[in-house]
């Protein structure tokens, strides 16, 4: 492991235990081999003993490595334990599947938008929304792995949501039915890849410019408008997207 000081973004630590991660999933440091001493580490870096101690703790909490006494810290996964998964075939299923982990709203504003945004969207400029911004942890645990960053757009018409957001136990689309008895009639979703941002990475806890799977869905209602528009990242190893396809 070559010396290397941080000068990166986020805390010190979590820019250390993604420098530390590197080697391991690149199989550099297999599953069985130690990490260097604290000591070692603190010296390559520039850093101090307990910063350390908080970038192993990190690694631990994702199940790579483990501190045994006498020993050091041994890798014993390659991957982090918590991936985030979705397997639905309905509406109903993704419904579901987000009471299990519903967002954390990070930032929340009103905006109009402009003639690009409302493209984007399947709105009209000039249209006001709701921009809200969040985290989806991979469990409801509060110590929880993030998996991916999620950026939605709600037809102010339905900004009353706002206040249910920082208890949220659901979607937002569920959330908004329940408020003004909107149902959803449809869901379109794009798949794409991008590259995760400096903002998106901060808040992820990964590099910037990491390979990133991009999944926006359009709620639309019965009256053919889009009242939501979600897009989320997740970063390569954060998430697993499974289906399952029937012949007619």
């Amino acid at each position: 492991m070559p010396s290397r000081h941080l000068s990166g973004v986020g805390p010190i630590f979590k820019q250390l235990a993604r420098h530390l991660l590197e080697p391991i999933e690149a199989g550099s440091i297999p599953v069985g081999g130690l990490l260097p001493t604290e000591e070692e580490i603190a010296r390559r870096h520039g850093v101090s003993r307990h910063t350390v101690r908080q970038a192993l703790a990190r690694l631990r909490s994702l199940g790579l490595i483990e501190s045994r006494q006498g020993v050091g810290s041994i890798v014993v996964r390659s991957t982090p334990k918590s991936v985030f998964s979705e397997t639905f075939s309905s509406v109903d299923e993704l419904i579901r599947s987000g009471r299990g982990t519903p967002l954390r709203t990070h930032f929340v504003e009103g905006i109009v938008a402009d003639a690009r945004l409302a493209e984007e969207l399947s709105g009209r400029e000039g249209q006001s929304y709701l921009h809200i911004i969040g985290t989806r942890p991979t469990t409801p645990n509060s110590d929880a792995r993030i998996a991916g960053y999620v950026e939605v757009y709600v037809d102010a018409i339905y900004s009353g949501v706002r206040d249910a957001l920082p208890t949220l136990k659901t979607t937002i689309a569920e959330a908004i039915d329940k408020l003004y008895g909107v149902s959803i009639d449809h869901i379109e979703q794009e798949i794409t890849v991008d590259l995760i941002t400096r903002k998106q990475a901060e808040a992820l806890d990964v590099k910037a410019r990491t390979p990133a799977l991009k999944i926006r869905r359009k709620y639309f209602a019965n009256n053919g408008r889009a009242f939501e528009v979600a897009t989320s990242y997740y970063p390569m190893g954060h998430f697993k997207y499974q289906s399952v396809l029937r012949r007619n």
